[in-house]
């Protein structure tokens, strides 16, 4: 759940600070949309977990809001803080990730989109890898084109958004199916190369995507503030001309929309390429990014930060109003897909990612009685056999303990630390493909999987194998600093991305000398690594941040001990033990409106040393930093793995289900076609100004502001 930075004239302390004044403000509006009763909350199935709540919402049948979701916003009032605190990050600070978030399970919210928003986009690298082996086991040959076009209609008003994407997906569904009958059948939609012949459109991504003009939000001005518009990543077998292929798709699209005045400057068809230097190839960091958010940061910069929600200015008002009628209009829906080479690569990483279900055999006794075995995460650390393009994932090497004003100390993580910021990419990293698995027969998805496992390089189990695969990421490093050395122009740019490698190289170097010590003691074999779990601490620390954030006051008994603290609000205390105590049931267990003794105690300690002072101090403990193992092997068996393959091809149909577009993008209660959550809505504004400042898409075709680590 990493976030980048790949412009020069950025830090990652600006762009967490946008995430976390973002979520601030996010969690205000849905919490003020309920108690206006703008936002319906849904009723609970079962009366026995019924809240009392300190503002009633509007309970219906199915509402905008999960009830539980609800209750825990309602009872902790949005007691989080509005700035950013501590981040992970790689030796050249230019990609990190919160070392804790307490994170909301509301659809959209910028703390959940952090979230996902890293594993999406490194899966959809993933899925592009894969439509190469998949191109090539059916045509012979790995190699495609990219190009992205803008589908656009006139702005709507307030009140109207939602009728209008309804209508709009009825008219991608005309596109869509005009492109697949194109080449197929020839009497569709005919994109062309340089001579006027017909190209084969191999897979796309449709997104749809909603802008909101902020010169009409800023006026409160209902007319033609919401802007519409869909975006489409084509995959071609060849390349097309683009002067004809633009006209001839603008004159399909401008007769589906007859009913209204198109502009064809507002239309925009060209070939993406990366601008960035750093990146494996082309192709991939443009449906890469082109799927990484599903909603934007900037979404809520110009909207108010809502203090009180019974008593709302009339501008406060309005843009409640406007957000909560964007959330109700993308909430449930699937506003992104993928279909043709594209869809069935999708499939085949899902196929990998879901696994299968199994009886727990673990000794955790809080762990439920099932759990999800895949190999996706050794899938993720491996690499296609013949690939050229080996993918180098960052490596948390520092701890950055930011302060206001972007700056920040930052601190090198101990060896122990290290592995625990790093867990999520050594857990299950390695697989051996069993022999002897069965796959059925007469079954051409079933033959096309299991090439694209015999084809792909699993790291083998045991440590001495996970060094040589972190070795070879470092000759791909090695490799781009000469690309970036040859191929960028700009001294500024250039010095930025090569800079940005020498640190990725160190923080890849650091690790395989942690991981050598390791096998120097118990050898290459081992497959174990031990460390400390440090999620408690950064929970500690997340506390002691919010106290400082409500001016918390200690007051202390005649022996000098703390037994009492006050806020800058009433209300403060019970609002943070209503949100900590779901996390820590032992410390928390009896505490309903008063702080346990133990939080007085470590605030006492935390308001007397420096945050990594702190840290260490409670690292010491083993209550709060219990040793944990990472477990390097996939759980897939042999065993579970013949399971697996017999459960996912018990269907009827191998071709599996169709697509009805005009379902996917109307129905709010659809079921999903198939198993893939890439799917979302980016939501941005522009200002009626005309730049090219990334925070504000004012162009309706400036796609550099959709996906602003690309050019066009």
């Amino acid at each position: 759940m990493a976030i980048k930075v790949k412009d020069s004239s950025k830090t990652l302390g600006s762009k967490f600070d946008t995430y976390i004044k973002s979520q601030y403000k996010f969690l205000s509006l849905i919490h003020a949309g309920a108690i206006n009763g703008l936002l319906t909350v849904t009723k609970p199935t079962d009366s026995k977990h019924k809240h009392n709540f300190k503002h009633q919402p509007v309970l219906v049948d199915s509402g905008d809001l999960g009830y539980e979701q609800y209750y825990h916003l309602d009872i902790t009032d949005n007691v989080v803080i509005p700035h950013p605190t501590m981040v992970y990050s790689n030796g050249s600070n230019t990609a990190g990730r919160m070392v804790y978030i307490d994170n909301t399970r509301i659809a959209h919210s910028p703390l959940r989109e952090l979230n996902e928003a890293s594993k999406r986009t490194q899966t959809m690298v993933k899925v592009l890898d894969t439509a190469k082996q998949l191109q090539e086991i059916r045509s012979g040959s790995s190699e495609f084109y990219s190009y992205m076009t803008t589908l656009t209609i006139p702005n709507c008003d307030k009140d109207e958004l939602n009728q209008v994407v309804g209508s709009m997906s009825t008219r991608i569904t005309a596109v869509i199916k005009a492109l697949q009958d194109g080449y197929r059948n020839g009497n569709g939609l005919r994109l062309v190369d340089h001579n006027g012949r017909p190209v084969q459109i191999l897979g796309a991504i449709v997104k749809i995507e909603i802008t909101i003009n902020q010169a009409k939000l800023k006026s409160c001005d209902p007319q033609g503030i919401f802007h519409p518009h869909i975006h489409i990543v084509l995959i071609t077998s060849s390349e097309l001309a683009l002067g004809p292929s633009r006209r001839i798709l603008f004159h399909y699209w401008s007769n589906k929309n007859s009913d209204m005045i198109l502009s064809r400057k507002a239309f925009n068809f060209k070939k993406a390429y990366s601008k960035n230097q750093m990146d494996s190839d082309d192709t991939t960091s443009i449906v890469a990014e082109a799927t990484k958010y599903a909603t934007k940061p900037t979404m809520y910069k110009l909207l108010p930060t809502i203090k009180d929600s019974n008593n709302l200015t009339d501008d406060d008002q309005f843009k409640l109003e406007i957000f909560c009628e964007v959330f109700k209009t993308i909430k449930g829906r699937q506003l992104s897909r993928s279909y043709g080479l594209i869809r069935d690569s999708t499939g085949f990483v899902n196929f990998l990612k879901n696994g299968i279900m199994v009886k727990y055999r673990g000794n955790k006794p809080m762990h439920g009685k099932h759990e999800r075995i895949s190999i996706f995460d050794a899938f993720m650390f491996g690499n296609y056999c013949d690939n050229k393009q080996i993918h180098v994932p960052d490596i948390m090497t520092t701890r950055n303990e930011l302060i206001p004003g972007g700056n920040f100390n930052q601190v090198a993580l101990s060896d122990d630390e290290l592995l625990y910021a790093n867990k999520g990419l050594l857990s299950g990293a390695t697989w051996e493909l069993p022999d002897n698995i069965k796959w059925p027969s007469n079954n051409q998805k079933a033959d096309e999987y299991k090439e694209l496992l015999t084809r792909f390089g699993f790291v083998q189990p045991g440590l001495g194998n996970i060094i040589d695969q972190l070795q070879s990421w470092i000759q791909t490093i090695d490799q781009r600093k000469d690309k970036v050395l040859h191929t960028v122009l700009d001294a500024s740019e250039r010095s930025f991305q090569y800079n940005d490698l020498l640190h990725k190289r160190e923080d890849v170097r650091r690790l395989v000398g942690i991981l050598e010590d390791v096998c120097d003691q118990y050898g290459a074999d081992a497959t174990t690594l031990t460390t400390h779990d440090y999620s408690q601490i950064y929970r500690d620390v997340d506390l002691m941040q919010v106290m400082d954030a409500h001016h918390a006051k200690l007051h202390y008994d005649s022996y000098g001990k703390p037994d009492d603290v006050t806020f800058d609000e009433p209300d403060v205390e019970r609002r943070l033990v209503s949100a900590y105590k779901k996390h820590d049931d032992v410390r928390f267990m009896s505490a309903t409106s008063f702080l346990p003794r133990e939080i007085l105690i470590e605030y006492g300690v935390w308001l007397k040393h420096t945050p990594s002072e702190f840290i260490d101090n409670l690292a010491s403990y083993t209550s709060h930093a219990p040793e944990l193992e990472i477990d390097t092997v996939s759980k897939m068996d042999a065993k579970t793995a013949q399971k697996w393959i017999n459960k996912a091809f018990n269907v009827s149909s191998a071709s599996g289900p169709t697509i009805d577009f005009h379902t996917m993008f109307t129905s709010t209660k659809m079921n999903q076609v198939q198993v893939d959550n890439d799917a979302d809505l980016d939501h941005l504004f522009d200002d009626g100004i005309g730049d090219d400042d990334d925070d504000d898409n004012t162009e309706i075709n400036s796609l550099s502001d959709v996906f602003p680590d690309l050019k066009w």
